[in-house]
């Protein structure tokens, strides 16, 4: 699998998709963390109230810089190639990790 990052005329678009991409899969990582620490009790009210102002303000700048330079669809199609990569990627991990089990089972016990 290969991602596409735009022609080389078009190198800068493709790269700056590349960074936004990247940028909206860390603040999505942040958020489900976010929610572990709030349904764990990690964090105060203040925390909560402050964590969430602020990746509302990442999400904001992001969502102006998508519009301002046109990338919104190669976003899309980033995040959708960097999925398949990371099913891809557990796919064969879960496999291998099948297999291993599988040969360190004494022969005769098939379950």
């Amino acid at each position: 699998m290969q991602l596409e990052l735009g022609d080389e005329t078009d190198l800068h678009g493709g790269l700056t998709a590349l960074v936004i991409t990247i940028v909206e899969l860390l603040i999505e990582a942040l958020e489900h963390e976010a929610v572990r620490r709030m349904e764990s009790n990690d964090l105060s009210e203040t925390e909560i109230e402050r964590l969430g102002q602020r990746l509302d303000a990442l999400e904001d700048e992001l969502d102006r810089l998508k519009e301002q330079t046109e990338i919104d669809d190669e976003v899309t199609e980033l995040k959708q190639q960097l999925d398949h990569v990371v099913h891809g990627a557990l796919d064969e991990v879960a496999h291998r990790h099948h297999s291993v089990q599988r040969a360190d089972r004494p022969p005769g016990n098939d379950r």
